[in-house]
Parts: structure tokens; sequence; C-alpha cells
């Protein structure tokens, strides 16, 4: 009861951080986008394009393999949303309110492991009362941060509850949590699983005679990387298919020092130099919890200070890779690939930051910086505006011809929109800037009755007197075959779009053409299948198991 009495406090507590999502009105943000996104994951997920890959309708409807390499675990859980619901605006909105609940009530989970229930309480808000907690949901409306947010203190819950507990559920539990964080967020998963380790080995050094948690442990990170293993390996092993491109030049984002201490808030972009139009600032409760970490570490005794040094050592390397002085390790490491911003590591700092809570002894003192907390950010959850926008408001920004109901007229509203996320695959040389009069076309050849089965699967005939070169308006990447009667044949990029083209003889030939795994990936997906299958027994199967193995 007393903790079902603390969730209800928590809730009540966040409701000025969730109230505009609770209202019909929406409101602008920066990755807008990412409400088609949520559109294209439910048209792939309809059309039983699993595990999904290609998205169908953007840049001029010649597609592009964006969930091939883009954490895809937001936009499967908004297209369920959007299926449920019915509109985009409302599932993206339930998705952003669902991200500050599970966030609250996860760190308020694995703060109660290290402390009393009050400071468990005061961490759990100082988390979400953080100045880049509003950025990113009223700002930018960043999806794949506002995923990890929600699902970093339930990895390191995981992780503890199977330090205080090893067996064979604990495992599984924390290898599909992990695997969840994994297809939660590219950016995240390079910041944050460093700190997953360190948090493991240092459970394990309080207590080594636990030898059976580290291999435990282990054990979970490899069935986490397995059950992910069908995106994962294709994103890392393909990305030499796109090219790796950004606008933004990093050493423009590098956040100044005055900037992480305070930084007004603000809803526009970032800018180089001081000129940010968005804040930056750590948050002063945060800030005010380092110190006090620092002080425990001087008055600690010496067998516990190893934690509290290990969070500030994490700490002072984000702030420390957030100033420009580290731009060696930058280009050493390739980091701008993808960060972009030195600031997204800002999502890291705040995890840290409210985790020190632990290190605070008092509940005055935990009380006042709840209060700090509050008073610094509850004015800075409100979105710059408010409007009422449809479904559709956003489809025709951001498809040529899409709206909800399907296609429609070419709209004026895309062609001032910009694409520059999806990078373009090597072969293209330029981005189309028109609707092609056709899914197939040809100079020499008659291509008739074009069937769209689904957007992965396209029929024609094709009418020839010559040896003539046929057009498919998808930009060319594995995983398109083109079969001619019955017989897959060889297919190449053309230009300047890099779309796809092949060769048939002269004659009437059957046309067919879809969207089939590679070899490599069907031995991804055979992993995760596998990875996912032994998660499933470990968690569900061998304890119910074991519970019927005790009645008897």
């Amino acid at each position: 009861m007393k903790r079902f009495w603390i969730y209800i406090l928590l809730f009540v507590f966040i409701l000025p951080v969730i109230y505009p999502l609770l209202t019909s009105y929406f409101y602008h943000f920066s990755d807008e986008p990412n409400i088609s996104l949520i559109y294209e994951m439910s048209r792939a997920l309809e059309s039983g394009h699993f595990p999904p890959r290609w998205i169908a309708d953007v840049s001029y409807n010649y597609g592009h393999p964006l969930f091939n390499f883009y954490y895809p675990l937001p936009f499967m859980i908004g297209a369920v949303l959007f299926k449920v619901f019915g509109s985009l605006v409302g599932s993206i909105k339930i998705y952003f309110l669902l991200t500050v609940f599970v966030s609250c009530f996860g760190m308020y989970g694995l703060l109660r492991k290290h402390t009393s229930s009050f400071l468990a309480f005061t961490g759990a808000l100082i988390y979400v009362y953080t100045p880049y907690r509003a950025v990113n949901l009223y700002v930018r409306g960043a999806i794949g941060e506002l995923t990890a947010f929600a699902l970093a203190p339930l990895v390191c819950l995981a992780i503890y509850k199977l330090f205080e507990r090893v067996n064979f559920k604990n495992i599984g539990i924390l290898g599909a949590v992990l695997a969840l964080f994994i297809l939660g967020h590219n950016l995240a998963l390079m910041i944050f699983v460093p700190w997953f380790l360190v948090y493991g080995i240092y459970l394990y050094l309080k207590k080594p005679s636990k030898r059976t948690f580290i291999k435990a442990f282990i054990a979970s990170f490899v069935l986490g990387i397995s059950v992910s293993f069908y995106w994962l390996f294709p994103a890392v092993v393909e990305k030499i298919l796109l090219v790796v491109q950004t606008p933004f030049d990093y050493k423009d984002h590098f956040p100044f020092l005055r900037q992480l201490l305070y930084s007004p808030f603000k809803y526009g972009a970032s800018q180089p130099g001081l000129y940010d139009d968005i804040s930056l600032q750590i948050g002063i409760a945060n800030l005010l919890l380092v110190a006090i970490t620092i002080k425990s570490l001087i008055i600690f005794k010496k067998n516990k200070k190893l934690f509290p040094f290990l969070t500030l050592g994490a700490f002072f390397f984000s702030v420390f890779l957030m100033n420009i002085r580290s731009s060696f390790l930058w280009e050493a490491f390739s980091l701008s690939t993808y960060f972009q911003f030195p600031w997204r590591i800002l999502m890291f700092t705040t995890f840290l930051t409210a985790f020190m809570i632990v290190f605070v002894k008092s509940r005055i003192i935990g009380a006042i910086l709840l209060i700090i907390a509050l008073i610094n950010t509850i004015s800075y959850f409100v979105p710059s505006e408010y409007f009422k926008p449809d479904d559709d408001y956003y489809m025709k920004r951001m498809f040529a011809n899409r709206i909800i109901e399907g296609r429609s007229e070419e709209s004026a509203e895309y062609k001032n929109y910009s694409e520059d996320f999806l990078l373009l695959p090597v072969w293209t040389e330029e981005r189309p800037s028109s609707l092609p009069s056709a899914k197939i076309e040809s100079d020499t050849a008659k291509v008739e009755n074009i069937i769209e089965i689904s957007p992965y699967e396209f029929r024609a005939n094709i009418i020839s007197d010559q040896i003539s070169q046929i057009a498919i308006n998808n930009y060319y990447f594995p995983g398109w075959s083109v079969y001619v009667d019955g017989q897959r044949i060889n297919t190449f990029p053309l230009k300047p779009y890099g779309n796809i083209g092949f060769i048939v003889n002269e004659g009437e030939h059957n046309l067919s053409v879809l969207w089939e795994e590679t070899p490599l990936r069907k031995i991804a997906n055979g992993v995760s299948i596998l990875g996912l299958t032994v998660a499933l027994v470990m968690i569900f199967i061998i304890p119910e198991k074991k519970k019927k193995d005790e009645v008897k």
C-alpha cells in the first residue's frame, strides 16, 4: 500500500509536466518527421513487412531503407497506438506521456534499491524536472531520447535485481529490457551501455563472492544483443551503403560551460557559439547533487568511495565530451557521425545527476533539492504555442501525395519540406525533385497493368520489340528482388537518382518486384528468433516448471 501511494503521489507531481499532452491541442516541435515515421511503420506492419526495414512514401515515393538503420521501437509502439486510437497526433501524444510515466516510476524503482523511499521519490522527480527533459518534450519532441530516458532506469533496475538474485528469470528479463533499449535509440546505445557495464561491475565488486552474478550479467548482455540482432547487425554492417553526411558541423554545437551552468529556456534551434535558441543547462538541482557527491567522496569511508567516484568520473567525462577541447576524440572516433550535436550527451548527465540522490543523507536536503528543481523547471514544461492540427496536416507536409485515406494530388507543402535526415544510398547522386509518372517505366518498352499488391510488392507486364532497360522508381538497395517470367535477374542502380534498373529481352514478360531479406539479414533474423525464444523460456517457462516441481 505504501508503494501504491508513492506512485499516486509521483503521478500527481508530474501532472504539470504532462498537462499539455492531455489537452485537445498540440504544438510544434523540431522532430515532427517522427509523426510520419509512425505512419510508415504502421503501413509496413499492416503489409506484413517484418522485420520492418523499408519505408515507401518518402523521397517522392522512391522510398528509403530507414528502419534498417534507425531505431524502430518507438515507431512500432506508435504504430500500435495509431491502430488502436486511429490518430497519428493522438498516438505520439500518448507515447510522449508514457515515456514520462515510465521514466519517473522506473527511476523510483531503481533509486529505492539504493536509498530511502523519500529520497528515491525525490530523485525520480528530479529526473523528470530537469531542463533538458523539457527541451526534449516540448522543444525537440525527440522520441528516441524520450525512449532512452524511460528505459535506462529499467535496464539498471534489471541489473540490480539480477545482482540480488541470480536465476534464469532475471537473466531473461535483463536480456529483454536491454534489447528494448538497443532498439530504442542508436545514440543512447553508445552513451549508456558503457555505464550499464560499469554499474554491473560495481555491483560485483561490492560482493566479489557472487561469481555467478558476473557470469549471468555477461549472459544477459549476450542475450540482449541476440534479441536485437536482426536490427543491430545490419545497422552496423550495412552502414557503408549510405552516404554519411550531415548538414550540421558538430564543432558549431559544443555548449559553452556557462550555457551548461545556465541558459534561458527558448523554443528555437541549436546555433553556433553562445547564441543557441534552446536551453542547454544541466539544471541547478542537478549541479547541487554533483556538489553533494563530491562531498561524499571526501567524507565516505574508504570502502564506500568507489560508487561516488565512478558516477563523478562518468559525469565529468560527459561534460568534457561536450566541450570543444574534446574535438580530438570526436575526430578520432568519428563521434560526429552519430551525435551531430555534442550537447545530446545531456541525456546522460540528466540520468547521472538524478541518480546522485543516493549520496544525499538528509531528507531536508532532499526536500530542498526537489523544491529547487520544481522552481527552476516547472515553467519550462509548456509548448511555445498551441494549435489543433489533424493528421493530414502532417501527411501533406511530409509526403508528396499521400494522406490518411490513401493517395492524393501532389502536395504543395511537400516541396518546401527537407528530408536531410534520410541519408542517401551511395548510388544516389541527387534526390528526386518530382513524382515519377509511374512506379515502373521504360523508354523503349511498353509497361502495362502495374499492380501494387503492397508497398513491398509490384507486378506488371512488359512488351518490348528489342532489348530494353526498365526503371523501377525505388532506390536501389539490397533486399529489392526483380523476377522476369519467374526468374530472378540482376539489377543495377540508375543515374542520377540511384533507382533500380534491369534489362529485358524482346517479347512479352511477366514482371514481379518484391522486397526479400538478404542472406545476411536472414541469419540476423534467425539469431533474434533464437535469442527471443531463449529469453521467453527463461522468463516464463522455466519458473513455471520449477513451481510445478515444488508442488509435486
